[in-house]
C-alpha cells in the first residue's frame, strides 16, 4: 500500500514529527534550486539501481559508510534525535539502526517522496524503530530551532548549491553540543582531474544519466572544514582521509566496466580489498599524503551555551 505524503508548511518541533511518522512528510519549501530538483529526480529514475551503481557491497564502501556511522553513533543516549540529509535510499539509516538503539527519533530525509517510499518498503527497520522519513531541503529545513543532537549526510554535502546556507539552517536545527558529521566528501584535486577529463570520457564511454550536481561539484579541499567551523562558530574535532590506493582500485575498475560495456561491475576479492585498505591506512598517517585522499569525513561539535 502506498504511503501517504503529508504536507506541512511550517518549522516542526520532533513530537510532532513523531505524532506523523506513518505517513511520508513534506517538509520541502515552495521553490528549489533547479540543479535540485534535477538531481532529485535523477536519484528518484535510479532508486532501483541505486545500491548496484555506486558498488555499495563492497568491501571499500562498507568500510568507508560504517567509519562515518561509527562517528554519528559515537556518545548518544536514549533522547538523541538524529537528522540524516540526502539519506538516499536508507543504506546509511540501515547501518545506524542495525548498530545502536540508543535514541529517540531519527529523521531520515530526502528530496523525493519516492525515494523514501522506497526506503520503506525495503527495509522493516524503518517502520520498527522510531524512524520518520521527511522530505527536506537543506537550504531551508523547516525543522524548530535546537532540536536535533546531530546532523550528518554522506557524500552529498558536495551537492548542495549553497553551502553556506545549508550549513547555518544545520547550526540552527542543533542543540548546542550537538555533532555534525559530514561523510565522504570527494576531495577537490580529484573531482578536478576527473572533471577535467570529462570530455574524454564521455566520447569514449556509452551515454548514460548523470547526477545534475555532480556536474557542477566541486568537491573540498581540507581548509575547507576550518572554514565552515569558522563560519557557524563548530568545534572541528577531526578529519579524516579516506582511500588511497582503494580510489585508484575504485576508479579503474569503473572504467573497465563502461570502457568494455559489461553487463555486470567487476568485483574485488574481500581480500584483496583488505589489503588495499590496510595500505591506504598506513599511507593516509603520513602528514604529506592526506591532500592526496580521495575523500574525507570531517567531524565537527556545536559548542556549548556559555553559563
Amino acid at each position: 500500500m502506498r504511503t501517504r505524503v503529508l504536507k506541512l508548511r511550517t518549522a516542526q518541533a520532533v513530537p510532532d514529527l513523531l505524532r506523523n511518522r506513518d505517513n511520508i512528510l513534506d517538509l520541502l519549501p515552495d521553490s528549489m534550486e533547479e540543479v535540485t530538483v534535477r538531481d532529485a529526480e535523477y536519484h528518484s529514475d535510479s532508486r532501483e539501481r541505486w545500491v548496484e551503481n555506486n558498488q555499495m557491497a563492497t568491501e571499500r564502501n562498507l568500510n568507508a559508510h560504517q567509519r562515518v556511522i561509527d562517528e554519528v553513533a559515537r556518545q548518544l543516549d536514549d533522547r538523541a534525535v538524529i537528522l540524516e540529509l540526502a539519506g538516499g535510499v536508507g543504506f546509511d539509516a540501515d547501518l545506524f539502526l542495525r548498530r545502536t538503539d540508543q535514541f529517540s527519533c531519527y529523521i531520515l530525509s530526502e528530496l523525493s517522496p519516492s525515494m523514501l517510499e522506497y526506503a520503506r518498503e525495503n527495509n522493516h527497520l524503518l517502520a520498527e524503530k522510531p524512524v520518520v522519513l521527511c522530505c527536506l531541503d537543506a537550504n531551508q529545513i523547516l525543522i524548530g530551532d535546537s532540536q536535533v543532537d546531530v546532523v550528518y549526510t554522506v557524500a552529498a554535502l558536495h551537492h548542495f548549491p549553497h553551502l553556506d546556507k545549508s550549513v547555518r539552517e544545520m547550526d540552527r536545527v542543533l542543540k548546542p553540543g550537538g555533532r555534525i558529521v559530514f561523510g565522504i566528501e570527494p576531495n577537490f584535486f580529484w573531482m578536478q582531474t576527473l572533471t577535467r577529463l570529462r570530455p574524454v570520457y564521455r566520447k569514449l564511454f556509452p551515454a548514460k544519466a548523470h547526477s545534475a550536481a555532480d556536474e557542477v561539484a566541486d568537491g573540498f579541499v581540507m581548509s575547507d572544514f576550518a572554514r565552515i567551523a569558522s563560519l557557524t562558530g563548530w568545534e572541528l574535532e577531526k578529519v579524516l582521509p579516506g582511500w588511497f590506493f582503494t580510489g585508484f582500485a575504485h576508479y579503474g575498475l569503473e572504467t573497465i566496466f563502461r570502457v568494455f560495456r559489461l553487463r555486470r561491475r567487476l568485483r574485488l576479492p574481500r581480500a584483496i580489498e583488505r589489503l588495499l585498505l590496510l595500505a591506504d591506512k598506513g599511507v593516509l598517517r603520513l602528514p604529506f599524503s592526506r591532500p592526496f585522499a580521495w575523500h574525507y569525513t570531517a567531524v565537527f561539535r556545536k559548542p556549548e551555551l556559555a553559563s
